[in-house]
Formats: structure tokens, C-alpha cells, sequence
């Protein structure tokens, strides 16, 4: 919803690229679907949005 609410603002809005990164955001993370295949399935510009909004889960967590 986060994804919309930021690209609704924007007059250039693409919103079917909105509702597939909405949709995908967590795909990487929380299941075993790669990067290829979402490219595969869904091109390069979703799968590099998905990939963005993925967390690293290589970088050391923030210590509180």
C-alpha cells in the first residue's frame, strides 16, 4: 500500500508497475522465488523494483 500511496502522487504514475511491486514486494524475501524469475515472469524494470525493495539480508542489523 506504501508503494501506491508514494507512486499516487506522481502525474507519470505507472500504475500496473505499482500494483505488480505491491503484490511482489516481499516475493524474494519470504520465498524461495529468485530475482531471475521474477525477471522471467515479470521483465527487468519489476524484478529491479522487487530487488529494491528487498531487504539485504547480508547487511549487519542496526544495533538498538
Amino acid at each position: 500500500m506504501e508503494i501506491l500511496i508514494a507512486f499516487s502522487y506522481s502525474e507519470k504514475m505507472d500504475r500496473s508497475l505499482a500494483i505488480q511491486l505491491a503484490l511482489l514486494h516481499d516475493t524474494i524475501e519470504d520465498t524461495k522465488t529468485t530475482y531471475e524469475e521474477i525477471q522471467n515472469l515479470f521483465g527487468s524494470i519489476v524484478a529491479d523494483g522487487v530487488k529494491a525493495l528487498t531487504k539485504d539480508t547480508a547487511l549487519e542489523k542496526e544495533k538498538v
